[in-house]
């Protein structure tokens, strides 16, 4: 290989090298939104879940009790 082909392969290695670091971080950054929205959703069904128990067992229609 002359010199001209190793430094374009160098160069193309780089690149790939600097596209992959920029895909992970990515990827981790969607990953901790999502861990966020589901934390979020799991404590609004804590609170959810927690309303029911409050409501009276003898309320026919399911009403909850406004806190």
């Amino acid at each position: 290989m002359d010199s001209q082909a190793r430094r374009a392969l160098k160069a193309l290695k780089s690149l790939v090298r600097l596209q992959a670091v920029a895909r992970g971080a990515y990827v981790r950054r969607q990953a901790e939104a999502a861990v966020h929205c589901m934390q979020a959703m799991v404590r609004l069904q804590m609170r959810v879940r927690a309303r029911q128990m409050l409501a009276k067992p003898n309320d026919e229609e399911g009403q909850l009790l406004q806190s």
